[in-house]
């Protein structure tokens, strides 16, 4: 059997890529920002070294030209330096894109920067002086004041921007660590909503179909054929639920298909049982009437009378076996119903060539007997038959709906009842607790057992407890008479009657259990 092809996964997976792409995305983008800002940060700490640098080399050129170096370029490096350091003072308070600074927020950048531009101010006034000779340094202490004076503002701004460095450098390293700790927590985030979305996966995908996969053959173990499990999964997981729903079809048709069979075998044993009850009358009668002697003479009017009954009861016999024969199609069940058919068709030709030959009735009556015989063998093994099929359909019975359980209880009350005949006509054996006791017998332990729990106290309920009651009651009475045919046959009569009632007080429940009313 070809399995229809499990539908694709395809958009979970897109559906879980696309969301695990765009965090992923956000994040990138967020840490590109960070690391942007910290990256301006260090270009400022740089600019703010430049500036550094350059007041110490104008503190070194003015030495230079106080110590009598009148040279050019150092007073034009003097004015280049001084350029740059106002250029970047400018910067650190108001930015520059040229040198990628943003201006300074924050107070203690601002306080720092008003501080350095005061000192700044000075010290650039005291070494343009210098430059243009316009202090006196014959004087050895105006030569010592100016060189303090311009030690100490160098060291003042220097010490200014060392703070204002030191305050980037913090700002660097918390900038930093704020990138490690939310690309952590990102991370971890991150880590969530994949292990998030991949348990929903493999939980949606994997384990609650494998959990309802583990249930359904558990259930079916136990004899629910009926339980299907929806496709869902992987494509291998659905593949597999596939095969498993066809198995259980499987074995509800092959269910299905037994107690059919059953039925048809327990309705053709009925039959045998009858057809033999029917020969057993015939030979009986001609027994207990004593028209053996007249039946000497074929030409005699009893003789043709009985041979008339008799073919005429082999006539109904030879066609109701071939009827059950096509119906339940039992010659290819079971060998011994095709066996009987030939039998019964020997034994009519037998009758009919017995009004044309010398034949005599002694010997009419003996075949007649051993075709008994036969028919009442052949029904043991049907039964036998029978109860072997009965057994394997019990560890369905439990999960078979109501209707089906009744129409199963039918069958085991025609089965009890060809037992029971068959026994009292001295053919096989019975579990004598079965009689003595009627919650032992298959439909007594459903009636006091699951029976009440369906049914409680429903009149048609009462009339099938009645009824099984007086079933077993009659049975034990014949018990007790002996298996006389002749003897217990208004008993026999009594006990058909009560197994007429029983079948149809479960016929009538099976209506009850389809109705409103159940």
């Amino acid at each position: 059997m070809r399995l229809p092809k499990p539908k694709s996964t395809n958009q979970i997976f897109i559906v879980f890529l696309l969301i695990i792409v765009t965090f992923q995305i956000t994040v990138a983008i967020y840490s590109v920002a960070m690391i942007n800002q910290t990256y301006r940060d260090s270009q400022d700490m740089n600019v703010v070294g430049t500036l550094r640098w350059l007041t110490q080399r104008l503190g070194r050129s003015s030495m230079q030209i106080m110590a009598g170096s009148s040279a050019a370029e150092v007073k034009s490096q003097i004015d280049t330096d001084i350029t740059r350091a106002n250029t970047i003072l400018y910067a650190l308070e108001h930015g520059d894109k040229t040198l990628d600074i943003k201006p300074a927020t924050k107070q203690e950048y601002l306080e720092i920067l008003a501080t350095i531009n005061i000192s700044w101010a000075e010290y650039k006034d005291l070494v343009t002086s210098i430059k243009k000779g316009e202090i006196n340094y014959s004087s050895p202490e105006i030569q010592r004041q100016t060189m303090t004076s311009l030690t100490t503002l160098s060291d003042a701004i220097v010490s200014d921007i060392d703070t204002y460095i030191y305050l980037t450098q913090e700002d660097l390293r918390t900038a930093i660590k704020d990138i490690a700790l939310n690309a952590f927590v990102l991370a971890i985030i991150s880590s969530l909503i994949i292990f998030f979305f991949w348990y929903r996966l493999l939980k949606n995908g994997i384990l609650n179909p494998l959990n309802s996969l583990e249930s359904a053959m558990y259930n079916l173990s136990d004899g629910n054929t009926l339980l299907k499990i929806p496709v869902q999964g992987s494509p291998e997981i659905q593949r597999t639920i596939m095969s498993y729903n066809s198995l259980s079809n499987s074995l509800h048709e092959l269910v299905k298909s037994l107690t059919h069979e059953l039925n048809s075998i327990v309705t053709f044993n009925s039959e045998l049982i009858q057809l033999s009850y029917e020969l057993l009358e015939i030979t009986t009668k001609a027994t207990e009437d004593n028209l053996i002697s007249p039946l000497q003479d074929k030409n005699s009017d009893t003789t043709i009378s009985l041979v008339k009954k008799i073919s005429n009861a082999c006539e109904e016999i030879s066609i109701e076996l071939e009827s059950i024969s096509k119906e339940t199609q039992l010659s290819n069940v079971h060998p011994v119903a095709a066996k009987t058919r030939e039998q019964v068709e020997s034994f009519k030709s037998q009758l009919t060539r017995l009004t044309q030959t010398q034949s005599s009735t002694i010997s009419l009556l003996d075949n007649i007997n051993k075709r008994t015989t036969y028919l009442l063998q052949t029904s043991l093994a049907t039964a036998a038959y029978a109860d072997n099929i009965r057994y394997r359909l019990e560890h369905w019975e439990k999960n078979m709906s109501l209707q089906e359980v009744l129409k199963l209880k039918q069958m085991d009350q025609e089965m009890w009842k060809q037992r029971v005949h068959l026994y009292l006509l001295g053919y096989g054996t019975i579990n004598l607790d079965e009689i003595l006791n009627e919650t032992v017998c298959r439909l007594g332990h459903w009636i006091y057992n699951h029976g009440q729990g369906y049914f409680n106290n429903h009149p048609r309920f009462r009339s099938l407890m009645e009824h099984h009651t007086k079933y077993h009651e009659t049975a034990i009475r014949i018990l007790d008479m002996g298996i006389t045919h002749r003897e217990i046959s208004e008993e026999l009569a009594i006990l058909e009657h009560f197994s007429q009632l029983i079948s149809i007080d479960l016929q009538e429940l099976e209506k009850i259990a389809t109705s409103d009313e159940y």
